[in-house]
């Protein structure tokens, strides 16, 4: 399982990063509830949305998960049927592609 962050600044930057990170290990995602992060794990299947502050909510939620083995399966799969969305390595070579086209093949681009 990953972690519940809140809405500050510094949290909206990482948080990219930390479903990347899940996506690509096949963790179950725990994000708060109302973010832009929270839709996406949701549309996904990719983890659970939880509200900020509800520790029984979030107690709930992780014993659910361990208790049904199906689901963190079911989440697994989810991860891999979306990683390219979300792993960098996987649109990689697409983005280099995109930004030699931006120069001609003959601008120093250094």
């Amino acid at each position: 399982l990953h972690s519940v962050y809140d809405r500050t600044y510094d949290k909206q930057i990482h948080l990219p990063y930390r479903l990347c990170e899940a996506v690509a290990c096949r963790i179950p995602t725990l994000v708060s509830t109302g973010t832009c992060l929270g839709e996406l794990v949701e549309r996904y299947g990719i983890g659970v949305p939880i509200t900020l502050g509800d520790n029984e909510g979030l107690s709930d939620v992780l014993v659910r998960l361990q208790q049904d083995p199906s689901q963190r399966e079911q989440m697994a799969q989810n991860c891999a049927a979306v990683q390219s969305r979300f792993v960098f390595e996987s649109f990689e070579s697409p983005l280099h592609e995109a930004y030699r086209g931006l120069w001609p093949a003959d601008a120093d681009t250094t």
